[in-house]
């Protein structure tokens, strides 16, 4: 089987734009294509699946990666991805369980996140099983 064939019977979650990320970046001074409007400030954040081993047999399924823009004065300032630090990816990295801000623990298996804030506070994420 050549590399074509075996592009084509990847499910499309797993091709193109939508292919999993394979590391954490951090890009500064972003080149922006047309224009930003200068009053559009803050951040523009993106979660969702992402499984780390480039496998999922679901575009749902998968570790949970946060992407985030920061905006202001009409150019994006930066971009940032990170891998929310489920239990599974923990225990896959040899680290601590971490804990939530309510005291509790990510659920045991891989699930879709959500990000909530608070004022003048970075965004935290919560794990959910079933996802809702």
């Amino acid at each position: 089987m050549n590399a074509e064939s075996a592009s084509e019977q990847l499910p499309f979650h797993l091709q193109g734009n939508f292919a999993p990320v394979q590391e954490e970046r951090t890009a500064v001074d972003l080149e922006v294509q047309g224009s930003i409007p200068p009053e559009l400030r803050g951040l523009y954040l993106r979660n969702g699946p992402n499984p780390r081993s480039g496998v999922s047999p679901h575009w749902f399924f998968g570790d949970g990666m946060v992407h985030g823009v920061a905006l202001a004065d009409g150019e994006a300032k930066w971009y940032r991805n990170r891998w929310v630090r489920t239990r599974p990816y923990l225990e896959e990295e040899g680290s601590a369980i971490l804990i939530q801000p309510d005291g509790t623990v990510p659920s045991p298996r891989r699930t879709p996140t959500s990000l909530a804030t608070a004022v003048g506070s970075w965004p935290w994420w919560r794990a959910r099983f079933p996802p809702s």
